[in-house]
């Protein structure tokens, strides 16, 4: 007679056929990421990218594949690979979220939001990092000598940085140069300057974003967005 035991080892019933995988949880996410659900896609579109929420899960696609004149003219290889993966955007002051006030200006390499902060501070130069309408003169309509900028970080009282809308020739700046400009801002922002006005208010909504274990070098760039006279980056970790 057959061992009971190795038979009813080797039976799988219909519910563990119907087990459906434990979503991922994370204290950075306002809801936990269900593996059989796919994540809506983070929008490369600026209205749509603008208007994202935070603590809602996006997926980045892999960078899209090159047209045939980037193959031709030699640009495809010479920009940045945005890989795919999973980010939550960080949480803003009500005064710095919703519809801008301006169209925001994004960064975007191949169609593709998400550059990495790191990668956002290469931009131009030798050609390896070449965002959408790098040259495009996005002040130029607004007529403005200089504006400001202020990151808006959880538990971080931040005050207004000034960035030159021309450049040293007069010239009006361009996405690419707005872009190094905002990344050097971020980057003395992480390394140092985010307490110049007192540490970080650590509570239950802050918690998950302390300054002091995050790899701020990966932190995403989505852009700028303007609300109430300044410019706001709307920034995204990987989760």
């Amino acid at each position: 007679m057959a061992d009971s035991g190795s038979n009813d080892a080797a039976y799988i019933s219909p519910a563990h056929l119907s087990h459906r995988p434990k979503p991922k949880t994370n204290g950075i996410l306002l809801r936990p990421i269900d593996p059989l659900e796919p994540l809506p896609l983070l929008p490369s579109e600026v209205t749509a990218l603008s208007l994202i929420k935070p603590g809602v899960p996006y997926a980045i696609a892999p960078t899209a594949l090159p047209t045939a004149q980037a193959i031709l003219d030699g640009s495809y290889e010479n920009t940045a690979d945005t890989p795919g993966g999973t980010v939550v955007v960080v949480p803003r002051l009500p005064k710095h979220s919703g519809r801008p006030s301006f169209p925001m200006v994004s960064f975007c390499v191949r169609g593709q939001a998400g550059l990495r902060l790191r990668d956002l501070r290469e931009v131009g130069g030798d050609g390896r990092f070449v965002l959408d309408g790098g040259n495009d003169e996005v002040w130029e309509e607004r007529m403005w000598k200089k504006t400001t900028l202020t990151i808006d970080w959880p538990g971080i009282t931040s005050s207004g940085e000034h960035m030159p809308c021309f450049d040293s020739n007069g010239r009006p700046c361009t996405r690419t140069e707005v872009a190094k400009m905002v990344a050097e801002h971020l980057y003395k922002f992480f390394e140092g300057k985010a307490y110049r006005w007192g540490p970080q208010e650590i509570n239950a909504d802050t918690v998950h974003w302390k300054l002091k274990r995050l790899n701020y070098p990966a932190v995403r760039v989505l852009g700028i967005s303007y609300y109430r006279k300044t410019w706001v980056p709307v920034l995204a970790v990987d989760v």
